[in-house]
């Protein structure tokens, strides 16, 4: 029987106590950060009915990788099941490296992975003794055109035979496929106060200009605006199935969108101010649909988590693809996945979930690499070939990468 939702929620600073490396480029950047651009977070908000509990857990990080998420999972294990904690990470490209396995990412910090681990587990425990107060939620979502498809191809050199032809490069796709919708949860007290927010967008993390700077990148900026309209509260935010999604549409200073700024110049910003435009643009837009009519979440917790061999896709490892789901009642899902996650898996996802309310969250947990769906496959790119030695794996993805997925994962997952 459902008796309505209680919550505890709070944030946490995990800024460096000084300068360390931070993840990727590593050819392009200095070894350490030079400047904080803005500070890291982890927010977290356990969500309670009856006695029924979940933990999200949400990580200013660019992956949560498998030591984290065992010392937080094991120091949680007498209050709460491991499926029943949902680490997500916002997958910045201006933070520090947490995974070992990944040492395409740059040296990890033990000190720094040990201070996050510390951080998270403190206000997780103290959220779990914490009373909880009654909150109602809500549902809404919005679109944000501000991304688009990243892959496409060209005439040119590569690195692998053919190494004369047309190749699929990492390049913007306007006709590609993306996600444009933002999500949101609005959490509010009984006196209808904003008390918390968990919101969505499937975008990677990588049009700051300033590559030597820390910073959570626009969830960060984002969740600044948040705060400023509906007060210093939890913010919760999910990476989409953003895998072959990047950030387009930079306005200029008069307000209009530069044309094809990131068919010629990649996906970073031209300097910050033009970053700041875009991540203003995306904040209002966030604020809009907060502010929109909501659809009301109401319904019992309950969570599932399956694992895939990462073999059964055609990769050579001991990893996995695992799904985590926590479900809020029979209309709304939040659907993990410890990947970086084609964005055409997100109507896959809604089909197979209908009429639910599908939340797509990718870089959930250990993150062993890339999704892509079977049309990729042939195609071949970074998301299919190339990144896969650099992740320190090996092997191809099958050909039927997708439905594999779906009939080993995601059917099985829902039960169907």
């Amino acid at each position: 029987m459902f008796e309505g939702y209680a919550f505890a929620a709070g944030s946490a600073d995990i800024t460096p106590e000084g300068p360390i490396p931070l993840a990727g480029y590593a050819t392009l950047r200095k070894p350490t950060f030079e400047r904080v651009a803005d500070r890291l977070e982890t927010n977290i908000i356990v969500l309670r009915t009856g006695d029924e509990i979940v933990v999200f857990v949400a990580l200013d990080l660019m992956y949560v990788g498998a030591y984290l998420r065992d010392q937080i999972q094991n120091a949680l294990a007498s209050r709460i099941a491991p499926e029943r904690i949902f680490l997500a990470s916002s997958h910045t490209h201006f933070a520090p490296p947490t995974e070992e396995s990944l040492p395409v990412l740059g040296a990890v910090s033990m000190e720094y992975r040990d201070f996050v681990a510390r951080r998270v587990i403190d206000l997780a425990k103290r959220l779990l003794e914490a009373t909880p107060s009654p909150v109602t939620l809500d549902y809404r979502e919005g679109d944000a055109a501000q991304t688009v498809n990243r892959r496409s191809t060209s005439f040119g050199i590569a690195r692998q035979f053919p190494f004369i032809g047309s190749h699929m490069r990492i390049k913007a796709n306007p006709s590609g496929p993306r996600d444009d919708i933002i999500r949101l949860i609005r959490v509010r007290d009984s006196e209808q106060k904003d008390v918390a927010i968990f919101w969505s967008y499937a975008c990677h993390p990588v049009g700051f200009p300033n590559l030597n700077e820390l910073s959570p990148e626009y969830p960060g900026y984002v969740r600044n605006m948040l705060r400023a309209a509906f007060g210093n509260i939890p913010v919760v935010f999910w990476q989409g199935f953003s895998g072959n999604v990047s950030p387009y549409r930079y306005p200029a200073a008069n307000g209009d969108d530069q044309p094809s700024l990131s068919d010629t110049q990649g996906f970073v910003a031209s300097d910050l101010a033009t970053w700041n435009r875009w991540t203003s643009r995306l904040g209002m837009r966030a604020v809009e649909i907060m502010r929109s009519r909501g659809l009301p979440v109401v319904g019992l917790i309950k969570s599932n988590a399956r694992s895939l061999s990462v073999r059964e896709i055609g990769l050579h490892s001991h990893k996995e693809l695992r799904l985590q789901e926590i479900w809020l009642g029979p209309s709304l899902v939040i659907s993990g996945l410890s990947a970086e996650v084609a964005v055409e898996y997100v109507e896959l996802l809604r089909k197979l979930r209908a009429p639910a309310h599908v939340i797509p969250v990718g870089c959930v947990g250990d993150v062993y690499g890339y999704l892509p769906v079977d049309a990729m496959v042939p195609e071949g790119g970074y998301e299919v070939r190339g990144f896969v030695p650099r992740f320190g794996l090996r092997g191809r993805f099958v050909s039927n990468v997708t439905s594999v997925v779906e009939q080993k994962l995601l059917r099985v997952s829902a039960g169907i």
